[in-house]
């Protein structure tokens, strides 16, 4: 963006709520209670950071116009191929999720009262199916679900047909929402379970409260006592939960504690860091909403609003999962933190604080100006807001590959690493194989993701299967024949346990996936092999329209975890 704007300007925007979520942790917190030398691959850097980005404005009538962005176009799926093929199920879900027992989330308006926001309920539990998700791990504030019984946390409405699922205390520990057919895909169900996120804990499927309860209110950061960091750790294990961080992208929480705790799960990216990172380094973007905000006309397709963000990729919490997982395993996870809060708070209407600033501001941004005249939750072009569950349920997801579709098994896929991340605004993720061989080379031993061998004694072969073009979902806005257009690499990138990164291998582009060869690639050095799948989605390039500069720029679009080659 070429465009600068004076600090008054700006600070409209920081005031009124504009970049901020309000995706706050906790703020309460307790004390336990005592009764390089290889090359980078080019992958690794894959954001823009230049202050010129290019995005400028394309004149509409340049663009070549159609008569619908939807198809009814059957899209013939992809063949069964790799863990899946080998007998492991795939399944999508989302992790850091609030709804009415954080007090926070829904506009705010479930602080006091857990009840008094049934249309935000109702929202959450519909898009869950609407999405296309399997899991969910709902991440509450203490300060509300501390105490709660767990029926509740876990969202349980017998009247709506759910399911509990019980251990063998008889005590609920998951609950099964029976999606209908949608336009998210089959009749299927999803499974959620209990978790919270304080100061950094975030855990992950808890089967009951801590106990002591206390503990709930531990922080994970430097400055929490580390007796009292391995007590909640502790804790948080004995009651069946994986320990997440929240937030990896934070100063306050070091990598060498992420080390050195026995810490199961970190955040490689959070959508709230991403907002925070475009208030701190480039606040100038959020004017380049314009075009997607309500009341444009002939503008992008609203959710492409994300790629905005994602070219101001928030980079802090990957390098530090690079510099953690290059010394000890640990599965790396998108994290959604989706409260549905974001509000303008009228700063812009008349007698606000801003007024004369925003009607100096009018006449080059007439739309965002409106809105932010307007107030209340920030509105895209289609009507919907910008931090809807049904939003964020669809740009990101994290893919894991488990034994079953139960809750107990996708907690322990992801304790063993099974994981992929997925950027699914781009389109739907097919192809993509990454795996150890390793024996009889006519019938090799297969090491998945977060599989850990021995160079000497295994003397395995990392093996990729390039990623296929981008497929359009159910609610895809791109055409089938269109996909073709996008630009996908898939990178494998290696770090040693110094953090070093290793040269591996040059890109492996993709021509649709059944005409690329395998990369395959015999490791010298220890090291956590992982697989990032770039893209330039030029595929988007029609529904983009005045925003078509993005179309040229990289993404991630995939993350995988790592495979682990030990001496």
């Amino acid at each position: 963006m070429s465009r600068r704007h004076s600090p008054s300007s700006l600070a409209i925007l920081a005031a009124s709520g504009f970049l901020a979520t309000g995706c706050s942790a906790d703020s309460e917190t307790a004390t336990a209670d005592t009764t390089t030398t290889g090359e980078t691959t080019a992958a690794v850097d894959v954001t823009d950071t230049d202050d010129d980005t290019g995005l400028t404005d394309v004149a509409p009538d340049a663009l070549t116009d159609v008569e619908a962005d939807v198809t009814d176009d059957v899209v013939t799926p992809p063949p069964v191929l790799g863990p899946v093929a080998r007998g492991l199920v795939a399944l999508r879900g989302a992790l850091h999720v609030h709804n009415r027992f954080s007090h926070d989330a829904c506009d705010g308006r479930v602080d006091e009262d857990p009840t008094a926001a049934p249309d935000c309920l109702a929202e959450f539990r519909a898009q869950l199916c609407t999405s296309g998700l399997d899991f969910a791990f709902m991440t509450d504030h203490p300060s509300n679900m501390s105490g709660q019984p767990f029926e509740e946390l876990l969202y349980h409405d017998a009247e709506a047909g759910d399911t509990l699922v019980r251990n063998e205390q008889n005590d609920p520990v998951a609950n099964i929402i029976h999606c209908p057919e949608t336009s998210g895909g089959p009749a299927r169900p999803v499974h959620l379970t209990v978790g919270f996120e304080g100061n950094f804990t975030m855990p992950l499927g808890l089967e009951a409260h801590l106990d002591p309860i206390e503990l709930e209110r531990v922080g994970l950061d430097d400055a929490t006592p580390e007796a009292d960091r391995k007590a909640v750790i502790d804790a948080i294990h004995d009651k069946g939960g994986l320990v997440a961080i929240a937030h990896s992208e934070r100063k306050e929480i070091g990598a060498d504690a992420l080390a050195t705790l026995p810490i199961d799960v970190m955040e490689q990216y959070n959508i709230h860091a991403n907002f925070l990172t475009i208030l701190e380094e480039d606040i100038t973007r959020a004017f380049d909403l314009e075009t997607f905000l309500k009341g444009a006309v002939d503008g992008p397709q609203a959710d492409l609003a994300f790629l905005m963000m994602l070219d101001i990729f928030p980079d802090a919490a990957i390098q530090k999962w690079y510099q953690v997982s290059a010394r000890r395993p640990i599965t790396g996870v998108l994290g959604s933190d989706v409260h549905q809060n974001v509000i303008l708070d009228g700063y812009c209407t008349p007698g606000g604080e801003f007024e004369a600033l925003c009607d100096s501001l009018a006449e080059s941004y007439p739309i965002l100006v409106a809105n932010l005249k307007a107030g209340g939750p920030l509105t895209l072009s289609d009507g919907k807001r910008i931090d809807s569950y049904e939003r964020i349920f669809r740009w990101l997801h994290n893919r894991v590959y488990a034994k079953d579709s139960s809750a107990a098994a996708v907690k322990e896929a992801l304790s063993l690493g099974r994981q992929v991340s997925v950027f699914a605004i781009f389109g739907e993720l097919d192809g993509l194989d990454y795996r150890a061989e390793s024996g009889d080379a006519g019938s090799p031993d297969i090491t998945e993701l977060g599989g850990q061998l021995s160079l000497a004694a295994d003397a395995p072969t990392l093996v990729v299967t390039a990623a296929a073009k981008p497929r359009p979902a159910a609610w895809a806005q791109f055409l089938p024949e269109e996909s073709d257009a996008a630009e996908v690499e898939t990178h494998l990138i290696g770090i040693d346990e110094t953090g070093t990164f290793l040269d591996v291998s040059v890109p492996t582009p993709s021509a649709g996936g059944s005409d690329v060869a395998d990369l395959r690639v015999t490791p010298d050095k220890p090291g956590r092999y992982h697989v990032e799948v770039l893209i330039r989605p030029k595929h988007l390039l029609r529904v983009l329209r005045a925003r078509s500069p993005l179309a040229d720029l990289t993404f991630r679009w995939a993350i995988t975890n790592p495979i682990y080659i030990k001496p």
